[in-house]
């Protein structure tokens, strides 16, 4: 229950106004919905709610199963995607048409242009983004035990809140502030339709693409397309653009930005809800691809691993294939190890809420309860471990039989000899006892 509600605004010093924009609130509540009743400062856990847990342990086993079955299904298919790649550039002629090209792009257009600020780019993107100056709130939560004078303890929540003021690239409502007061933000569509307004030009985001991105003549498709779209900041011709906003006389242009009024450039405190735009592009450069060639066009390599394992592989620069094979062949190794261990971490998790309402029992008994837990969370561990490894090897039997099958020799041989040895080693013992009783004449 809450007992208690204290806000604290922060009062500027040394003349300073960034303190006003600070305030701190106390709330103070009981542990368990009483007046200071229970143990000194401990919460036990309810039974139900550990059962409730057992529960999403459950469905973490079933998520971490799930995601360590297919993971390993998908690394097979994956890895037999490369080595069919590697074996269709090996032999041209029985490659079913996987090709390596390398060289610049070039665009149906020559340049791609926002008419609005005269600014031209040869490049596959061209991208024109606001931002507005906008207050932003920030929360900092800290907790602890206080008493509450009356034998027991209670939970102090102290809420630091923030304030600052910056450029976004998105709207922020200050209607959910909790100090609404000097800190409020007009609304998006507001503070575009007002830059506007004051700039006398367009105000807001907008996109331009190229039709048609080629490679040595041959277009490139959508999979490859996104590929080569890697966004970088546009250098403005400032005399250009002064010269396109000329006529409204109230747009500023400064370096890489062109602001909505003169009282929003730094060094000046922009004022909350002045705007900017700012352009990147995505460059025509020199690249290498691995794909199919089909008519006119570059799409998508067929592997014989199923829908959603084709070659479409774009590098920038000039790239040697086995290069470009290797370096995805890395990158999936990390992807499936790190598929791993979020299974077995989930794994983990699911079977430490599953020995839930076994660590609340043992919770009863103050001299058990600490030591019980550390064996459960250990058994947990165990528990964990071992199913992970059961379900890849039950995936390795399902997509990789051949490799299983290789492992179960392996480990069947190992144990073999190390029953060999440990017969040796018997027979060798007896051997030296017998020995030794015949020289003492037994």
């Amino acid at each position: 229950m809450q007992v208690a509600t204290q806000p604290y605004p922060r009062r500027p010093q040394g003349g300073s106004d960034y303190n006003r924009h600070e305030f701190t609130e106390r709330t103070y509540a009981y542990e368990n919905g009483g007046r200071g009743g229970g143990r000194r400062g401990e919460s036990k856990p309810t039974f139900c709610g550990s059962c409730a847990g057992a529960a999403v342990g459950v469905i973490l086993l079933l998520v971490g199963t799930t995601l360590l079955w297919y993971n390993e299904g998908d690394a097979v298919k994956g890895q037999q995607k490369l080595l069919e790649a590697h074996a269709a550039l090996a032999a041209p002629e029985k490659g079913r048409g996987l090709t390596h090209l390398t060289g610049m792009l070039t665009a149906k257009q020559r340049e791609l242009t926002d008419t609005a600020f005269d600014i031209a780019a040869q490049s596959i993107r061209l991208e024109r983004s606001v931002e507005v100056f906008l207050w932003k709130e920030h929360k900092d939560v800290s907790k602890r035990k206080v008493p509450d004078g009356r034998g027991g303890e209670v939970t102090e929540t102290t809420t630091k809140y923030r304030y600052t003021s910056g450029w976004e690239s998105k709207g922020v409502d200050s209607g959910l502030f909790k100090n609404q007061d000097g800190h409020r933000n007009p609304s998006w569509a507001d503070a575009l339709a007002n830059a506007a307004a004051n700039a006398g030009l367009e105000f807001g985001p907008n996109t331009w693409n190229q039709p048609r991105v080629e490679l040595e003549g041959l277009a490139l498709g959508k999979a490859l397309l996104e590929q080569a779209v890697r966004m970088q900041p546009l250098s403005l011709d400032v005399g250009r653009v002064k010269a396109a906003v000329k006529e409204s006389g109230r747009a500023v242009v400064d370096g890489t930005h062109v602001y909505s009024a003169a009282k929003c450039v730094p060094p000046r405190d922009p004022a909350v809800g002045c705007a900017r735009l700012t352009w990147r592009h995505a460059p025509l450069e020199e690249v290498s691809v691995l794909a199919k060639k089909q008519a006119s066009e570059l799409v998508p390599w067929a592997s014989g691993a199923g829908s959603g394992y084709d070659v479409a592989m774009l590098s920038f620069g000039e790239v040697h294939p086995s290069t470009m094979l290797e370096a995805a062949s890395s990158a999936q190794t990390v992807m499936t190890w790190l598929k791993r261990g979020g299974g077995s971490l989930l794994m983990w998790a699911g079977w430490a809420l599953l020995f839930g309402p076994a660590q609340y029992l043992a919770s009863w008994i103050p001299l058990l309860s600490g030591m019980v837990g550390c064996v459960l969370s250990m058994i947990a561990l165990g528990a964990a471990i071992a199913h992970s490894l059961i379900v890849i090897a039950i995936a390795w039997v399902a997509h990789r039989p051949l490799l299983a099958f290789t492992l179960f020799v392996g480990a069947a041989c190992s144990l073999a000899a190390g029953y060999g040895a440990l017969r040796s080693s018997k027979k060798s013992s007896s051997s030296s006892s017998r020995t030794g009783h015949d020289e003492k004449g037994y």
